[in-house]
């Protein structure tokens, strides 16, 4: 069985154990990798699309190979996935939407869903406890935000990917100690 992504699903899949072995093998591989990288001094790289994104040590997580995964797997989209006027997203975004989870993630930040958009975007959410982040990279880079708190009180702003991202960094911060 496969999602619209091109996926494998694990839901009533007979593989279900194997799928599960596979995804604990590959998190065992990158934390090996991660230990090796950090023992050299060395940048960890993970490939997404055709693109080699250099990533940070301090984001590596159980959850972020599955979600370097995930984007990879959305750059093989074809136009139209989603309806006729849905674009595919391209590897410089999907590359560009990994390195943003890595900047603006430590390792107790609990683990975001990621989805294209129609646009060709991708969207990037976290939902704990009684908090909802959501982050949409647009294909001219802005970052469309929308952060809900506890009081279901929502603030939304737009930025470009490139600007000073210590707001989102704030807020995934609240989400991960609020995780807690």
């Amino acid at each position: 069985m496969t999602n619209y992504a091109g996926a494998t699903s694990i839901v009533s899949s007979p593989f279900y154990e194997l799928e599960i072995a596979k995804l604990q093998h590959d998190a065992a591989v990158l934390a090996w990798d991660c230990y090796v990288a950090r023992a050299q001094g060395s940048p960890l790289k993970v490939t997404v699309g055709h693109i080699q994104v250099p990533l940070s040590a301090k984001s590596r997580t159980e959850w972020f190979n599955g979600i370097a995964r995930r984007l990879d797997s959305l750059t093989r989209l074809k136009a139209g996935w989603s309806g006729p006027d849905s674009r595919p997203v391209d590897d410089h975004l999907a590359a560009d939407a990994l390195r943003l989870i890595d900047e603006v993630t430590k390792t107790n930040t609990p683990e975001p869903f990621v989805n294209p958009t129609a646009s060709g975007g991708v969207l990037t959410e976290w939902q704990v406890a009684k908090l909802d982040l959501s982050i949409e990279l647009t294909h001219d880079l802005s970052l469309v935000v929308l952060f809900t708190d506890a009081e279901g009180i929502a603030q939304d702003w737009e930025q470009t990917l490139h600007s000073d991202l210590s707001e989102i960094k704030h807020r995934v911060d609240e989400l991960s100690k609020a995780r807690k």
